[in-house]
Protein backbone atom coordinates (compact mmCIF):
# COMPACT_ATOMS: atom_id res chain seq x y z
CA UNK A 1 0.00 0.00 0.00
CA UNK A 2 2.87 1.98 0.84
CA UNK A 3 4.68 2.01 -2.60
CA UNK A 4 1.41 2.99 -4.40
CA UNK A 5 0.84 6.02 -2.19
CA UNK A 6 4.81 6.93 -3.51
CA UNK A 7 4.15 6.17 -6.87
CA UNK A 8 1.21 8.62 -6.75
CA UNK A 9 3.32 11.72 -4.89
CA UNK A 10 5.62 11.13 -7.71
CA UNK A 11 3.08 11.42 -10.43
CA UNK A 12 2.02 14.37 -8.58
CA UNK A 13 5.32 15.54 -8.81
CA UNK A 14 6.17 15.34 -12.44
CA UNK A 15 2.74 16.84 -13.08
CA UNK A 16 3.97 20.01 -11.33
CA UNK A 17 7.07 20.21 -13.35
CA UNK A 18 5.29 19.94 -16.44
CA UNK A 19 2.89 22.94 -15.22
CA UNK A 20 6.11 24.75 -14.50
CA UNK A 21 7.81 24.30 -17.82
CA UNK A 22 8.16 27.89 -19.59
CA UNK A 23 6.73 28.70 -22.71
CA UNK A 24 9.25 30.10 -25.49
CA UNK A 25 9.39 33.58 -27.13
CA UNK A 26 7.70 32.71 -29.80
CA UNK A 27 4.51 31.11 -27.82
CA UNK A 28 4.46 34.05 -25.41
CA UNK A 29 3.93 36.38 -28.48
CA UNK A 30 1.95 34.54 -30.52
CA UNK A 31 -0.90 36.94 -30.60
CA UNK A 32 1.83 39.58 -31.35
CA UNK A 33 3.09 38.22 -34.43
CA UNK A 34 -0.77 36.98 -35.83
CA UNK A 35 -1.96 40.96 -35.36
CA UNK A 36 1.37 42.13 -37.03
CA UNK A 37 0.82 39.32 -39.82
CA UNK A 38 -2.59 40.21 -40.33
CA UNK A 39 -1.81 44.51 -40.00
CA UNK A 40 1.20 43.39 -42.77
CA UNK A 41 -1.53 41.26 -44.92
CA UNK A 42 -4.39 44.27 -44.87
CA UNK A 43 -1.62 47.01 -45.34
CA UNK A 44 0.02 45.07 -48.84
CA UNK A 45 -3.77 44.73 -49.96
CA UNK A 46 -4.42 48.16 -49.25
CA UNK A 47 -1.23 50.40 -50.43
CA UNK A 48 0.19 47.84 -53.03
CA UNK A 49 -2.88 46.35 -55.12
CA UNK A 50 -0.45 45.86 -57.85
CA UNK A 51 1.23 43.00 -55.73
CA UNK A 52 -1.84 40.99 -55.13
CA UNK A 53 -2.75 41.13 -59.14
CA UNK A 54 0.89 39.90 -59.69
CA UNK A 55 0.95 37.05 -57.42
CA UNK A 56 -2.18 35.95 -58.44
CA UNK A 57 -0.84 34.87 -61.96
CA UNK A 58 1.26 31.91 -59.83
CA UNK A 59 -1.68 29.46 -59.58
CA UNK A 60 -1.25 25.64 -59.80
CA UNK A 61 -4.57 23.58 -60.43
CA UNK A 62 -6.27 26.10 -57.90
CA UNK A 63 -3.76 26.87 -55.75
CA UNK A 64 -2.24 30.07 -55.00
CA UNK A 65 2.22 29.38 -55.16
CA UNK A 66 2.72 32.21 -52.88
CA UNK A 67 0.07 31.34 -50.44
CA UNK A 68 1.49 27.41 -50.41
CA UNK A 69 5.03 28.41 -49.90
CA UNK A 70 3.93 30.51 -46.66
CA UNK A 71 2.05 27.81 -45.17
Amino acid sequence: MAGIIVEEKEADNLAEEEKQKVLGFFETHLSLWVIRGIIIGVSIGEFFSGVLEFSSRFEYAGVSIPVAMLI
